[in-house]
């Protein structure tokens, strides 16, 4: 079977378990999906494990613009096979927090690479990747005292940024609005649905091809139960050479999604600040001598709010 046709059977299988309410609460994520069913985190974890593993496979269903698809390809992907080489097509999914912390669940923290992904997470600019690779160091088997200080270096490094940045408040209270509106918004965007012929499994003759540069499909909820060709193919060339598997940022037709980010609900320096909590406190149980260090790193961040909301923590956690 292709992969398309095993999308759509993975999706008709997901659509039976949708959820209105929790697709209501997904503004609290920050940006939204072009396609959400709402289905609850333990059952689509539980569907995605009854899928067998397969990491091409994983890597088709991460380019949907569809939520169920995007963390179903988190549980089915292969952690041996995550390669420093895939680093930039994963990061280019994580578009909210909850796609984060699965990521750093399901994936990130199992992988053999991910001491490679942490150096390069947690210098990045864009606090959901530092969030994601904090949160999966504490989870990960290889954790290492050697991650507290870049994660104290990066909460200071946006705590700081966030105090330089004066918003006047009614510029504030109209973005918010925006992000809340475009978040409630689960009605299926332009391009939710991604499709290249260059991805299917090579004994599969029956993919149809369909037009070249028509990228998006008007998808409604039965969707799900649609035949493979009422997915719209994706220019093949627009794909990188290198890797047939992979979309180009924002090449047409081939990018996870090109919409403007919504404003996330959580300043990005206190995002940063609950990943590296995470981090330090696993250090920190790890023995009385990495405590001490967590302390010590901890004690030179100064007294901006991120940094105060890691004092905060840290206080509480390795006092219990």
């Amino acid at each position: 079977m292709d992969y398309t046709s095993r999308m759509v059977a993975l999706l008709r299988e997901l659509r039976r378990e949708r959820n209105g309410a929790v697709a209501d609460s997904m503004r609290y994520y920050g940006t939204p999906y072009g396609l959400n069913y709402g289905v609850s985190l333990p059952t689509l974890r539980r569907i995605a494990r009854a899928e067998a593993p397969d990491h091409g496979f994983a890597r088709y269903l991460y380019r949907q613009d569809v939520r169920e698809l995007r963390l179903a390809a988190l549980h089915i992907a292969c952690p041996a096979c995550f390669t420093p080489e895939e680093f930039p097509a994963w990061a280019a999914g994580i578009v909210n927090s909850e796609i984060a912390e699965e990521a750093a669940f399901a994936l990130l923290s199992r992988a053999e690479a991910f001491p490679a992904l942490f150096s390069a997470w947690i210098a990045s600019p864009d606090a959901l990747l530092q969030y994601a690779a904090l949160l999966a160091a504490a989870r990960s088997p290889r954790l290492t005292a050697s991650w507290v200080a870049p994660a104290v270096e990066a909460v200071h490094r946006n705590a700081t940024a966030e105090a330089t940045v004066e918003t006047p408040a009614e510029a504030t209270t109209e973005a918010t609005a925006a992000a809340i509106s475009a978040a409630a918004d689960t009605s299926v965007a332009p391009g939710a649905f991604v499709f290249d012929t260059s991805v299917t499994e090579a004994s599969s003759p029956e993919v149809a091809t369909l037009a070249p540069g028509n990228s998006s499909v008007d998808v409604t909820p039965s969707a799900a139960t649609a035949p493979s060709a009422a997915i719209v193919s994706a220019d093949p060339a627009a794909s990188p050479a290198s890797d047939p598997h992979v979309a180009s940022p924002c090449a047409a037709g081939q990018q996870v999604s090109c919409r403007p980010a919504a404003q996330h609900p959580v300043p990005a320096a206190r995002l940063t600040a609950q990943g590296a909590v995470a981090l330090l406190a696993a250090v920190a149980a790890q023995n009385e001598e990495n405590r001490q260090a967590v302390l010590r790193a901890a004690g030179s961040l100064g007294k901006l709010p991120a940094e105060d909301y890691v004092h905060e923590e840290l206080a509480w956690r390795l006092e219990a």
